[in-house]
């Protein structure tokens, strides 16, 4: 039998029973369904793709034109523009983006609460397994050009407008806020469709804004949406991304370096005090960061049995897998605790490496913006292929973006 695709729908709070079906990929149509309150959990067939999808309630939507290379940018971006900050893990606001499509670059911006998305994905694993994407309903739901869709069930009205985004709201409130929001926020609009049983002032209030109104009250709502999910649209953000986005299947050398880089980042902050500056004197990040290293450690190597000093351990098992050539980050570490060691009011975020290539991108941040000026010279002195990037205002911070090989 061939690998179908699995779809949950989350309920108001994550605690709730999600409903569920089975699709054939093939042709999309209904192989199974069923509610999962708890207990036994679905069994996932083998190559199936998993779905979750949240209720419209819980996200903010928003089209934004973030003309960004990549998906990390484009979040940072959005988190400007919506003047919100991502927070650590474990809570505070998350962003994630759609793929990039139009000539502006343009993209759907989701916000929702971190706790929240962690709550759901718990609750998504104990029912079948952590899902493959994670999308939300007002996203996925199928429109047209020039067309927005409305649906309407559970004491809940749905509103989608494809790359313009979209919304739920409680649907008392719904007939004066929908079409002044259609109005302002996706002005290409001229039709709305509507699905099910509206609030009876929301149709005049739209038909008094002057948009044309098609009914489908004997549409199957709850079918609409699961196989929507099923092929999710190019402007509907996956919300696995970022802190939320799945594992890598890479291979085991490839873990152990990844587990190196985060150590070096680790030993970096360590050696140049950065603990007990500003920002870095809270031990339990501290802890937690060792923990998420000592993790990736344990996944790499499954047979490595109790820690007992995690750098002697990971040190030796670098050894024994003999890479042919070394890792970027760990080539660029010396450079990197010097400049941080002459530079003490500049702070290291971020330090990443994306494979294939060999360069190392470097978030950093100060109060004084001359600091990191000072503090980019010094590396643009020592380091290869140093490219700058933006200076940017950020929780009373200005951030800056560097990219460069170790020479």
């Amino acid at each position: 039998m061939s690998a179908g695709v699995l779809i949950l729908l989350a309920g108001a709070e994550p605690d709730q029973p999600l409903a569920w079906r089975r699709l054939s990929k093939r042709d999309g149509s209904e192989l199974q369904r069923g509610v999962w309150g708890g207990g036994e959990p679905i069994q996932r067939r083998p190559g199936e793709r998993v779905i979750l999808v949240l209720p419209g309630a819980d996200v903010q939507l928003r089209a934004l034109d973030l003309p960004a290379r990549t998906e990390e940018q484009a979040r940072a971006a959005a988190a400007l523009v919506l003047k919100s900050a991502i927070a650590g893990d474990g809570g505070g606001e998350f962003i994630s983006v759609s793929e990039a499509f139009g000539a502006t670059g343009r993209r759907v911006v989701a916000v929702l609460d971190g706790r929240r998305m962690s709550d759901w994905l718990l609750r998504c694993r104990d029912a079948v397994a952590s899902p493959d994407e994670v999308h939300v309903d007002c996203a996925v739901w199928p429109t047209a050009p020039g067309r927005a869709a409305i649906a309407a069930w559970d004491n809940t009205v749905l509103v989608a407008a494809g790359e313009f985004g979209g919304f739920a709201i409680d649907a008392s409130l719904a007939p004066p806020v929908v079409a002044p929001w259609l109005k302002t926020h996706a002005p290409t609009v001229s039709m709305v469709e509507v699905f099910g049983a509206s609030p009876p002032d929301l149709a005049a209030a739209l038909e008094q804004s002057g948009l044309s109104i098609v009914s489908r009250t004997d549409a199957d709502l709850e079918g609409l949406l699961f196989r929507a999910a099923a092929t999710p649209p190019l402007h509907s953000p996956n919300l696995r991304q970022g802190r939320f986005a799945p594992p890598r299947q890479v291979s085991t050398s490839w873990r152990i370096w990844r587990f190196a880089a985060a150590l070096v980042f680790v030993l970096i902050l360590l050696r140049v005090g950065l603990f007990v500056v500003d920002g870095w004197n809270d031990r339990a990040r501290a802890r937690e960061t060792l923990a998420a290293a000592e993790t990736v450690f344990r996944e790499s190597r499954p047979d490595s049995g109790r820690i007992v000093n995690l750098r002697a351990q990971v040190t030796a098992a670098l050894n024994a897998a003999r890479p042919t050539e070394t890792h970027p980050v760990i080539d660029a570490s010396a450079l990197i605790v010097a400049a941080l060691a002459e530079h003490p009011d500049v702070r290291l975020e971020e330090m990443r490496h994306e494979a294939p290539g060999v360069r190392v991108t470097l978030i950093l941040s100060a109060i004084d913006p001359d600091k990191l000026e000072a503090f980019a010279e010094r590396l643009r002195q020592s380091a290869a292929g140093f490219e700058p990037g933006r200076m940017n205002a950020v929780d009373g911070r200005v951030q800056f973006v560097i990219q460069l090989e170790a020479r």
